[in-house]
């Protein structure tokens, strides 16, 4: 006769292995909270696009830099209404100008399932982009391209220096 605790565990196995639905995996390809796409355009040439020398892009609420891309992808706070990123041109050279940026916008959540649990989605307002020191900024003007931050497939803002 099998011992109590040996027949116990292989239930007990038996039912987690099969007890498993859809919801309890996060699939690979599920969407996560998308982030703010940004390409830079030149102020002169609003319809050209224009590389910015030496770009890099910190985060203050994390202290920490975003790796660059392009176009340049940045993480939203979800636990706030605003995100602040000190944008820095021609970073570690004579000529370096930085300047901070607050991205402010409404948030709401959609349910995905169980295992993904939210998605964040985000609504650029009408001040969406303020500067600490716009008259000091190398950063000339901004237009929101698309308000609603739902997917990373499009760009949301335009930066013009």
């Amino acid at each position: 006769m099998k011992s109590l605790p040996t027949i116990f565990l292989t239930l007990l196995a038996s039912w987690l292995i099969f007890s498993c639905e859809k919801d309890d995996i996060c699939l690979e390809g599920t969407q996560g909270t998308p982030r703010l796409i940004i390409k830079f355009y030149d102020a002169e040439n609003p319809e050209v696009l224009k590389t910015v020398s030496g770009l890099q892009v910190r985060a203050l609420s994390i202290d920490s830099i975003i790796p660059l891309s392009d176009p340049l992808s940045i993480p939203l706070q979800i636990d706030q209404s605003f995100t602040e990123f000190e944008v820095i041109k021609n970073a570690s050279s004579e000529t370096e100008s930085q300047t901070t940026v607050q991205f402010n916008y409404d948030r709401w959540d959609e349910y995905v399932n169980r295992a993904c649990g939210f998605r964040g989605h985000f609504i650029l307002n009408e001040q969406s982009v303020a500067q600490k020191d716009p008259t000091n900024s190398w950063i000339l003007g901004f237009q929101v391209l698309k308000d609603t931050i739902s997917n990373e497939e499009t760009v949301h803002l335009a930066l013009y220096h």
